[in-house]
C-alpha cells in the first residue's frame, strides 16, 4: 500500500524560484553600512534561516569595504561563516561583489579613484580564487549611473 504524506508534510512551505536579497549598501563618506544599521550583522543566522524555506536563492554581499579594509589585505572570516551557513541552509547564493557604493573607504575618490579599477580586479580575483563554487556572481549593482573617469 502506498505511503501517504502527512498533512504537515504536504502543507510545509517549499522554496519558490524567487530570489531573496538584503539591502547592503555601504556609504563610504559616512562609514554607514546598511547591513549593520539594520541589525543584520548581529542576527544574520536568524535572517537567513527565515529565508531558507521561502526562497531557493539569495543575493548576498561579500562586503568589499569590510573584507579589504586596507589595500591588499583580506579578512574573509565573516564571509566564510555566512556563505557556509547559506550553503548549509540549502540556499543558492548569488554573490554580490559591489552593491552601489560599497567599495572600501580608502578609495577616497570612489569610482573616480584611479586605484578603483585595479583594486576591483584584485578583489574580484581574490573572491573567485577563494570561493570557486558560486554559479552566480553579481558583479555590479546599478553602478553604471556613476561616471568612470578614473578608469583610464
Amino acid at each position: 500500500m502506498p505511503r501517504l504524506e502527512s498533512l504537515s508534510q504536504r502543507l510545509a512551505p517549499t522554496p519558490t524560484p524567487f530570489v531573496g536579497g538584503l539591502e547592503c549598501t555601504y556609504l563610504p563618506a559616512y562609514d554607514v553600512d546598511l547591513l549593520e544599521t539594520s541589525g543584520h550583522t548581529e542576527r544574520w543566522r536568524e535572517d537567513l534561516d527565515a529565508l531558507s524555506p521561502l526562497v531557493q536563492s539569495v543575493r548576498y554581499p561579500i562586503r568589499w569595504h569590510r573584507v579589504e579594509q586596507e589595500p591588499g589585505r583580506f579578512d574573509w572570516s565573516v564571509t566564510d561563516e555566512t556563505l557556509g551557513h547559506i550553503s548549509e541552509a540549502g540556499i543558492e547564493p548569488i554573490v554580490d561583489l559591489l552593491h552601489h557604493t560599497s567599495y572600501p573607504a580608502w578609495l577616497t575618490d570612489g569610482f573616480r579613484d584611479r586605484r578603483f579599477g585595479p583594486a576591483f580586479v584584485r578583489y574580484a580575483t581574490a573572491v573567485a580564487e577563494r570561493y570557486p563554487g558560486p554559479d552566480f556572481l553579481h558583479t555590479l549593482q546599478r553602478t553604471l549611473r556613476h561616471p568612470f573617469p578614473g578608469w583610464a
